[in-house]
């Protein structure tokens, strides 16, 4: 908006037509009126959020937020990549992600630290439904973490479905001869 708009009394009225999800990710992508700062990942990135919107849907960040030992100044949070944990916010402000074989295991952690059901709900239907041959043992050795027992069974199954076509499994098979032999 101009300075000459202002002096005129003329207001931004960019809310109006939209949705509170397409107001909640303007507010997030801007950043006005945040108030809290996290520093997150290895190189400590700023993501600036609305504890509002947080403590609406995280009863973790309601317990961060609103407990006895509320967090007063930045948080830091060094296990969460910043792309990660930007998708995430994204999800919490708006329901909607973005979740593919690069986000999805950084997602399914974030969702289950801040107790994001629906968002972790998401991510293992993503991964039943890329299960394949190519990938299975990465997510079956995910998922045990995660005591997703019906995933679990599902990569197995894939695995002896596979056979030693499988990469992963032809890959234990060598290591297992490789082994055997030098025994």
């Amino acid at each position: 908006m101009s300075s000459e708009s202002r002096k005129s009394g003329y207001v931004d009225n960019w809310q109006s037509g939209k949705s509170v999800t397409e107001c909640n990710l303007r507010m997030l992508d801007t950043e006005n009126f945040s108030d809290v700062t996290f520093r997150v990942g290895s190189e400590e990135q700023m993501v600036r959020a609305h504890r509002y919107v947080l403590v609406s849907r995280s009863c973790v960040f309601h317990a961060m937020f609103c407990g006895p030992l509320a967090e007063k100044g930045e948080i830091t949070i060094p296990d969460i990549e910043p792309d990660i944990f930007k998708e995430f916010l994204r999800y919490v402000y708006t329901e909607k992600t973005d979740i593919n074989a690069d986000t999805v295991m950084g997602l399914m952690y974030a969702s289950r630290k801040y107790n994001v059901d629906a968002l972790y709900d998401l991510c293992v239907a993503f991964l039943v439904s890329s299960l394949s041959e190519d990938n299975v043992c990465q997510i079956l050795e995910e998922c045990h973490g995660y005591g997703e027992l019906d995933l679990e069974q599902k990569a197995l199954e894939v695995l002896t479905q596979g056979g030693r076509e499988s990469p992963c499994l032809r890959d234990l098979f060598i290591f297992a001869q490789t082994v055997s032999r030098s025994s």
